[in-house]
């Protein structure tokens, strides 16, 4: 599958020749010199803050991409170039080799392999009954769960032996067939069964998901965990890709942007992608001419404003006005808005799709566009009942203001920016606009809360993420990422149809189909191409590139192949 994923600066790294003197012909006998051995690797990573649980399904908040990269192992593995490889699987399901059965009714089942020799952390061998009592947990509602697909299409998952678990689906899933990241993530139940039986809230708040007692399977393991200082982690001797080639990595805190640019550029740290485009700019700039350090850019994915739905406090109930939605979104010069958040990085995105993906030409025909136009604003939101008085301002017909908030995640600089943007926009059309910056550690039924639009992200064909089923609820601890509680048969009768479809030709139909609805909807609008920087010193090695996937996007999904000269 195309990405958009560019590296704009290719890593120089120099290469050093080893010199030796050779021997006299004559002289004193001298002793044969001895081998110093290899001084330990250090790869010092900055993050913009702590990290509050290191497993990836169990989340209440803190793990990011990057540091499930690193200790967890996964059934597959997207590369930079969003390929779907297997990765603790030996062989993806396939319906030609019988791993994949469709049957006459639409129920299916996969055949899941372990490859050999996978072990956990502490040595013991990891089994398809880890994958099964994965299972029994991502199924039981009271878990923190951050998502509820795939494993509600499942109706069971039995281990056969060691290396095999079965795994049976209730109806057709394309998927299924090409496990995400996020799917069915094993669990060492040689640890945890135990505890999850007896006592279930004390298996959530167990300080095994956030110390050095947390038992992973990638490529490093957690070895001190020092609350707001960092968290070190040792190369694993037992990785089943083998020992990866950097001994340490040092995971320090560091919540000022400015300071991790200062510290990249001191030397003190050697990699980070907690960067804005400005940033990158500045780095790009102070190493231009050098071979000091390398920036890099990818296009990750794209904003989107997702709109809210439900009736929360302070709700802009009009909202659910389809004339309203496509009315703000006109007001915005998305151009501009780019330019602005990216230093001129990126471009206005009408699509959550890269224009190198192949679907990309069918889609840009099929899908609703909302280009900057005030007059277009002003003609719908009077259609709406929306009134525009001598002061410029619209009111409704009770005299009220068109109030409406944007929230963005106060960390993420690239979102704030966006926000600001987007709220001078609307403010210049004569709508109230307000920015609210979401306060890090926000538990998720806050979150879930904004009155009006959050800044959010969007993959192409995440179409999961917004159905009806993944809306945040008590029940589910509002865990569902569909936080702006979007709800449309017709959408989720469409995601439905390309979940179960199997054959590609079709597939593409839907998804067209689905993009058009989608943007016509004006559910959760497209603002632009989001880059994703990142910058290192050239004594870093080994960087591929931005992984793709959902849920797993990281420079560092191939941290075992880095080196540090």
């Amino acid at each position: 599958m195309g990405r958009a994923n560019r590296i704009v600066a290719a890593l120089a790294l120099g290469s050093f020749a080893l010199l030796a003197c050779a021997p006299q012909a004559s002289g004193p006998t001298e002793r044969p010199a001895v081998a110093e051995p290899a001084r330990p690797t250090i790869l010092r990573v900055a993050l913009p803050g702590d990290v509050d649980h290191f497993g990836l399904r169990f989340q209440l908040g803190g793990a990011g991409s990057e540091f499930n990269q690193l200790v967890n192992a996964f059934l597959t593995k997207i590369d930079n170039r969003e390929e779907v490889r297997p990765y603790l699987l030996e062989t993806l399901p396939s319906q030609d080799d019988g791993t994949w059965v469709v049957n006459a009714d639409g129920t299916m089942r996969t055949t899941l392999r372990l490859r050999p020799g996978v072990m956990w952390h502490d040595g013991q061998p990891m089994t398809a009954h880890d994958i099964a009592f994965a299972y029994r947990l991502y199924r039981d509602p009271e878990m923190p769960n951050r998502w509820v697909e795939p494993e509600r299409l499942m109706t069971d998952v039995v281990a056969r032996d060691d290396r095999t678990a079965e795994v049976n689906w209730s109806e057709p899933y394309f998927f299924a067939g090409y496990p995400e990241v996020k799917d069915l993530v094993p669990l060492p139940r040689h640890l945890l069964e135990d505890l999850y039986n007896r006592d279930k809230q004390g298996f959530i708040n167990s300080s095994f998901w956030s110390s050095a007692e947390y038992v992973g399977a990638g490529p490093f393991r957690v070895t001190e965990h020092e609350r707001g200082v960092g968290i070190t982690l040792t190369a694993n001797p037992l990785f089943f890709m083998g020992k990866p080639k950097v001994d340490t990595v040092r995971l320090e805190l560091v919540p000022d942007p400015n300071a991790r640019v200062a510290r990249l550029l001191s030397g003190v740290i050697d990699f980070t992608e907690a960067l804005t485009a400005d940033q990158a700019a500045v780095l790009r700039d102070q190493w231009k001419g050098s071979s000091a350090g390398v920036v890099y850019v990818s296009i990750a994915n794209t904003l989107t404003l997702r709109t809210q739905f439900r009736d929360v406090p302070n709700h802009q109930s009009a909202l659910r006005d389809v004339r309203v939605r496509r009315a703000l979104i006109h007001a915005i010069d998305r151009d501009a808005l780019a330019d602005a958040a990216t230093t001129g990085l990126s471009t206005a995105a009408d699509t959550t799709f890269p224009r190198d993906h192949y679907l990309y030409p069918r889609i840009e025909q099929a899908i609703a566009k909302y280009p900057f136009d005030i007059r277009r604003t002003e003609e719908l939101l009077t259609e709406a009942g929306w009134g525009k008085g001598a002061d410029g301002m619209f009111r409704n017909p009770a005299g009220q203001l068109f109030d409406i908030e944007v929230w963005a995640g106060a960390t993420n600089t690239i979102r704030t920016t966006a926000a600001t943007v987007v709220v001078d926009y609307w403010k210049r059309a004569g709508l109230n606009g307000r920015q609210f910056g979401i306060p890090q550690g926000s538990d998720r039924e806050f979150q879930a809360s904004f009155p009006g639009f959050d800044v959010s992200g969007g993959d192409p064909g995440g179409y999961r993420t917004i159905t009806s089923a993944e809306i945040p609820r008590p029940e589910n601890r509002f865990a569902g990422p569909n936080s702006g509680s979007y709800a449309n048969p017709e959408f989720d009768a469409l995601v439905f149809r390309l979940n179960a479809t199997l054959q590609r030709a079709e597939r593409d139909d839907i998804t067209v189909a689905t993009e058009r609805l989608f943007t016509m909807d004006v559910a959760k609008p497209t603002l632009i191409y989001d880059v994703k920087p990142a910058a290192g010193l050239s004594q870093v090695g080994g960087i591929r590139g931005y992984s793709g996937g959902a849920n797993s996007r990281s420079y560092l999904f191939n941290s075992e192949e880095w080196t540090v000269e």
